[in-house]
């Protein structure tokens, strides 16, 4: 049984009922970012590091929020939510599919919509900073958003497994992405942290795909290691992740 098609049409058929509430999110969720994050940090910041003016250098780093927020969720709300009422998973996993068939199926499935949002959210923030990019570098940032879109699902997964509250899993969610989207240069560069700490920050998966993204979009250059790296992270975690759904599930 090819579990991503089922995974998919399950999740189109989540969001066409919930389609008024998703689409308002895409449209203002970027809008409130921007206006919450970036719009008061230009005046500050005004240039970056790298020359480039602020409203466009935080433009990758915008989009990546957006990313983050659109693979973390879907997995809280279908693991954790949904458990107590249809436990979707938990009949996979009692199916003849191995464990980690069903974590790469729904990794795999959720990964269009990330790409999707993550579009909507690039060019709605171009639109509100009053330039816009070079467009098909911009349509490779998305490779790098794809692979951050299966480290913060499998993130989810395993948090999402590993907690039995809501609140908890909401309160390690917020910690989590507050470190990564200030530590990684998202927002502001890395070089503004001390020494000690944006060396350490720099190896971080999630600051080496934003750098790839933004030397391909800004300089035209393609770095292997800023994706590289992140993708084989991102693959070891969804092997772990699926020892650990065989554990839950076995319990």
């Amino acid at each position: 049984m090819n579990l991503i098609p089922i995974y998919f049409r399950r999740r189109l058929w989540i969001l066409r009922h919930l389609w008024l509430s998703e689409l308002t999110l895409t449209l203002l969720l970027p809008v409130g970012i921007y206006v919450s994050i970036a719009a008061g940090l230009n005046s500050l910041v005004g240039v970056s590091q790298d020359g480039i003016p602020f409203r466009d250098w935080v433009v990758p780093g915008l989009v990546f929020v957006i990313a983050l927020i659109a693979a973390y969720f879907p997995v809280f709300v279908e693991i954790f939510e949904n458990r107590k009422i249809h436990p979707f998973l938990e009949s996979v996993a009692a199916s003849p599919n191995s464990s980690l068939t069903i974590v790469t199926a729904f990794t795999v499935s959720l990964l269009p919509e990330v790409i999707v949002k993550s579009l909507a959210a690039g060019v709605i923030v171009q639109l509100l900073g009053g330039s816009i990019l070079r467009i098909f570098p911009f349509f490779g940032l998305m490779f790098f958003v794809l692979i951050l879109g299966a480290l913060v699902i499998n993130l989810a997964f395993t948090v999402t497994i590993l907690t039995s509250s809501s609140v908890l899993n909401l309160f390690v969610a917020f910690l989590i992405s507050f470190f990564v989207v200030f530590a990684s240069g998202w927002i502001v560069p890395i070089g503004s942290f001390p020494p000690s700490l944006s060396s350490f920050f720099s190896f971080l998966p999630t600051a080496q795909l934003l750098e790839g993204g933004r030397k391909l979009l800004f300089h035209n250059q393609v770095t292997f290691l800023t994706w590289l790296v992140p993708l084989g992270v991102s693959l070891v975690w969804i092997i772990l992740n699926s020892i650990l759904f065989r554990k839950v599930n076995t319990v």
